[in-house]
């Protein structure tokens, strides 16, 4: 779908068709990076149209370097892969601040720990951010059994709710300073794969590099990626940036705030509009907890029975 008119006249590549109602469920592009946008060698383990998809690719050299961008989930499934691949060559993880995912709870953690934590009330959100902050950091230097990941997991039900009654103010603050570290104990991964990460350490076969990037350039065939501590010589690049949010780079969620058929926010957009409906991972900026599948299917479910009640 290119372009959605005010009278929802929907014009695609090679057809113009009109709709009473409109559902956009699409989801997020992936951050690009700014250099060497259309190199071959540039892997994303997501889909891209600029680049071969990671795990497509099985024809790696013994003594290839490959430097990952970003140390999320995707960078994990990554290093992941590699292993599984048998891959022997050096391989560099660069982001800021250096931190992998949280590992699962297992079973038995669950069961015992999960239950027992209420230390946020929905009242609280009167308070602001900085009073919750509080509160669970008073509440870890009382239990040392306890971490950051029980209490996320112990407002779970409550997230959405708190997010939509912050103020402006909090949510800012939240994006700017707190949303890093969020993403690492909320999306966990399994201790498997950390497992797996620690090996490749430890053999001197990943080196986490706790920096930005400052340019990438291409040298006789080699990415030469300097970074604010160091410089390095690399064959593959691969981007694991995460999901942009950048309304620009949604040209139809563009078009339709500036037709006033949705509404800019802090995150990306909501409808503005009783006849035009998100679904799911795009309703981030009203929910922000939206894109685990429980969290979808409700969210599609709410959205299906009011196109039924229209």
């Amino acid at each position: 779908v290119i372009d959605i008119d005010d009278g929802f006249k929907i014009k695609t590549e090679n057809v113009v068709f009109e709709s009473d109602e409109v559902v956009i469920s699409s989801s997020f592009v992936q951050s690009k990076l700014n250099y060497c946008l259309k190199d071959e060698k540039i892997i994303s383990p997501l889909w891209s149209k600029n680049s071969i998809n990671f795990h497509q690719k099985n024809n790696f050299k013994i003594d290839d370097k490959i430097c990952i961008i970003g140390t999320g989930l995707s960078a994990v499934d990554v290093l992941v892969g590699l292993d599984a691949k048998n891959f022997s060559g050096k391989i560099y993880a660069i982001s800021r601040r250096g931190n992998f995912p949280q590992p699962h709870f297992s079973q038995q953690n669950i069961i015992s720990n999960q239950e027992s934590i209420n230390v946020i009330e929905n009242s609280d959100v009167n308070s602001g951010l900085v009073n919750i902050l509080l509160k669970f950091r008073n509440y870890l230097k009382n239990n040392e059994n306890y971490d950051l990941r029980h209490l996320i997991d112990s407002i779970r039900g409550k997230t959405t709710f708190l997010w939509q009654n912050f103020d402006e103010k909090s949510k800012k603050n939240f994006l700017k300073k707190l949303l890093p570290y969020w993403n690492i104990f909320r999306h966990r991964v399994p201790n498997s794969s950390l497992e797996i990460i620690n090996k490749m350490i430890k053999n001197n076969r990943l080196e986490i590099i706790k920096s930005s990037v400052k340019s990438i350039e291409k040298s006789d065939g080699k990415f030469i990626i300097k970074t604010k501590v160091k410089t390095l010589e690399c064959d593959y690049v691969v981007n694991c940036l995460g999901f942009d949010y950048d309304i620009k780079n949604y040209p139809l969620i563009e078009s339709m705030v500036k037709k006033n058929l949705l509404k800019k926010d802090l995150i990306l957009a909501q409808t503005n509009h009783n006849k035009i409906h998100l679904v799911g991972g795009l309703n981030i900026g009203r929910d922000f907890e939206i894109t685990a599948v429980p969290d979808i299917r409700n969210d599609a479910n709410l959205v299906a029975q009011k196109i039924l009640a229209d």
